[in-house]
């Protein structure tokens, strides 16, 4: 009998725990309006040692304090993409970097194509759909998709 009181107890925290997860997912249901503008800018690294896409994000017509926002993530087709918040003209921005590391090319004479090890569809497709940035602002979650990302340059 003392041994199956343990086992309910566990199983009651368990079940705890797992409503306490979903809970969770649910919470960027929050609604607020990001007006925003996203812009995509590809370039190669010095000596061509790799690729790379710098993401930018400007939220526009909206006065919101930096410092209650926290970045949890950018996905961009699937892939995690490291970014940072700034201030800029008293606007917020997300800025993003996405690189990724090529062989280097042979001393002198040009310089060969990078040899692509997998086609990656960031880097070689602009491919950036689709992407959702993942946010909470004054302690709430929020999803914010963004439609498209304007391709600065390719």
């Amino acid at each position: 009998m003392h041994l199956l009181s343990h086992k309910g107890a566990g199983l009651l925290l368990l079940a705890l725990l797992l409503g306490n997860c979903s809970g969770s997912r649910q919470s960027t249901n929050n609604q607020m309006d990001f007006s925003l503008r996203a812009t995509a800018q590809k370039y190669i690294s010095a000596l061509g040692s790799g690729r790379g896409v710098v993401f930018q994000i400007h939220f526009l017509n909206q006065k919101l304090n930096p410092s209650n926002m926290q970045i949890d993530s950018l996905i961009i087709h699937g892939i995690n993409v490291q970014g940072e918040k700034f201030s800029r003209n008293d606007s917020l921005w997300v800025e993003a970097n996405y690189f990724i590391a090529e062989e280097e090319p042979a001393q002198g004479g040009d310089a060969p194509l990078p040899v692509i090890s997998s086609p990656n569809p960031i880097i070689y497709l602009s491919q950036y759909q689709p992407a959702i940035l993942y946010l909470h602002y004054l302690n709430k979650a929020y999803q914010v998709d963004i439609p498209k990302f304007e391709r600065i340059s390719d």
